[in-house]
């Protein structure tokens, strides 16, 4: 069963980032996709709390 999750695709620039983000993934006890979510996550919180809440306008 798919998830109705929003999806993104994403380029890396090369095959030993995808490897590392892999490993860090198995060590989190995560998917690859699980921990590229967390990563996103963690970016906007921090730039949120640098520079304030990102508004976003629901269409």
């Amino acid at each position: 069963m798919f998830s109705k999750m929003p999806r993104i695709m994403a380029r890396l620039e090369s095959e030993a980032m995808k490897s590392k983000l892999q490993r860090l993934a198995r060590e989190n006890g995560r998917t690859l996709s699980s921990e590229v979510g967390q990563i996103v996550k963690r970016y906007i919180m921090q730039y949120e709390q640098k520079y304030g809440e990102i508004k976003i306008h629901k269409d």
